[in-house]
């Protein structure tokens, strides 16, 4: 959860700029129940680290034996498990290592630009923090990079937060190409810690189109302002964002702006290592 600290580490949740990860946690309505199963067998086979037969996979995991066997066969079929004929075992497959080798390779590359993240961070006494899109609708904290400065904020990686929330969600709505209509119906279903109008939203997010980045003062989290830069693929489609957080009032307008220049400065190195 994000919290102010001081050297002697003292620390004040965030709470209001982690309130929409709360939703997160709670039961999935519509949840596939075969996916879960077979993410469950993945878990399993890969903690134990021991082969399994379909029988004491169902009886561990509390799966119909008929479900399981077929979704044993789809995953080998996928190559994310083997199957040992004369055992009738299973086993995690070299589908699960290539899977994680892309997150590893990620981590390589943005270890190559931590200096030059650092740099900026320092340079503004903020904290830089990258957001890796995933799937649809959220984003995921995979990097933060704080300065030296006494009083920091700090978030833990591996947060989740809704793709259109904050400084991110103005510059990745920029490049959405979704109706007015549309980017509305989502923008409703956004929580913000300070109150926030969709026509004041809206005018943010045809200014991050113009401009190429993005301000949040006080909406995503109370007592904080971010300012955001996409990260482009291959396809010219935002992978990430980056994002500058510091307290309200800590830089001024145009000092705002030179914070953005060097974000986007630096995302198009991102952009080149990542893609």
């Amino acid at each position: 959860m994000a919290s102010y600290s001081t050297t002697k580490g003292t620390r004040v949740d965030l709470r209001a700029a982690v309130a929409a990860t709360r939703a997160a946690r709670l039961p999935l309505p519509n949840r596939v129940k075969p996916v879960s199963n077979a993410i469950e067998i993945l878990r399993y086979l890969s903690k134990s680290r021991q082969p399994a037969t379909v029988t004491e996979l169902a009886r561990q995991l509390s799966i119909n034996p008929s479900t399981c066997f077929n979704i044993l066969r789809t995953l080998v079929w996928e190559g994310l498990i083997d199957f040992d004929e004369p055992s009738k075992c299973y086993a995690v497959g070299v589908g699960v290592v290539k899977l994680a080798e892309g997150v590893l390779n990620e981590g390589e590359r943005l270890a190559s630009l931590k200096e030059k993240i650092h740099e900026v961070a320092e340079r503004y006494g903020v904290t830089l923090l990258l957001w890796r899109r995933i799937g649809d609708d959220r984003m995921l904290l995979v990097l933060v990079e704080n300065s030296s400065a006494d009083l920091q904020i700090h978030l833990r990686t591996g947060q989740r937060l809704p793709l259109l929330l904050g400084a991110t969600g103005r510059v990745v709505a920029s490049h959405l190409g979704l109706t007015r209509q549309s980017l509305k119906e989502k923008f409703l279903t956004l929580r913000w810690a300070r109150r926030l109008s969709f026509e004041e939203y809206w005018r943010d997010v045809q200014a991050a189109a113009r401009l190429g980045w993005a301000v949040d003062d006080g909406f995503f989290g109370a007592g904080v302002t971010t300012v955001a830069a996409p990260v482009f693929d291959r396809a010219d489609r935002v992978s990430h964002s980056l994002v500058a957080i510091m307290f309200r009032g800590q830089h001024v307008q145009t000092s705002l702006k030179r914070v953005a220049h060097d974000l986007i400065q630096l995302s198009s190195n991102l952009s080149a290592a990542l893609s």
